[in-house]
């Protein structure tokens, strides 16, 4: 642990000095070069929304759509900016991609997630001023019946709260320009369907190698090293 402690600084001072070069590479227009190093530091979870505009900037400029959408999503999902979002509708437009246009429930569903730690960090002391509340009451024998109804609709609260951001669609993005979408989780499976990169599904299950989802209204497969998961 004491090792540790030592090496931390010195881990995030690398970073910071990563993402400077990096960043001094985009603004002399290197991009390739930049990209490469703001990849490194998405991998070791060091990011920014700022850092993942450009990389959708820098993948769109090589043509790459499926990995623009993939990287305007992360930005989406770091910032909440809604215009991400009119970006990805007008990209995938432009360029055939299925699976971006928006719901109000999906849109909601992830301002729940983004707001997430602020949602946690105010009930939660509200919770505990409710239970120290009702455990005052009940110790003087007093009618507890408003604290216990009032911690009950908080606890109701960030119960359903916590069910409906888990249960939102975990979705993914073809990778590759050859995808291939299967009727089964193998190889010799019947082949539904060849698509580009850039399509964004909702996954359904992952099981080991495959992922399950839907296209056209019918259940397909997919191979993990074919999709993306849109996730930081």
């Amino acid at each position: 642990m004491f090792a540790l402690c030592l090496a931390l600084p010195c881990t995030a001072f690398s970073n910071e000095r990563v993402l400077q070069q990096a960043d001094s590479l985009f603004a002399a227009r290197q991009y390739t070069q930049s990209f490469e190093l703001y990849r490194v530091l998405l991998a070791n979870d060091k990011y920014s929304p700022a850092m993942l505009l450009k990389m959708a900037y820098i993948q769109e400029g090589l043509g790459h759509i499926g990995h623009s959408l993939y990287y305007l999503n992360l930005y989406e999902l770091a910032s909440g900016d809604e215009q991400a979002r009119d970006k990805m509708e007008e990209l995938a437009a432009r360029h055939q991609r299925q699976g971006y246009a928006q719901n109000e429930a999906a849109r909601w569903a992830q301002l729940g997630k983004n707001s997430e730690s602020w949602v946690f960090a105010s009930m939660a002391p509200v919770a505990l001023i409710l239970f120290g509340w009702l455990a005052y009451q009940k110790s003087r024998k007093k009618n507890a019946l408003a604290p216990g109804l009032l911690l009950l609709l908080v606890l109701g609260c960030l119960f359903a709260y916590t069910w409906i951001t888990s249960h939102t669609a975990r979705l993914i993005i073809t990778s590759q320009p050859v995808t291939y979408l299967m009727s089964e989780p193998s190889a010799g499976a019947e082949l539904v369907a060849i698509v580009e990169d850039g399509h964004r599904l909702a996954v359904v299950q992952s099981r080991e190698a495959w992922i399950k989802t839907v296209w056209d209204n019918r259940e397909v497969y997919v191979r993990q090293t074919q999709a993306l998961a849109v996730a930081l």
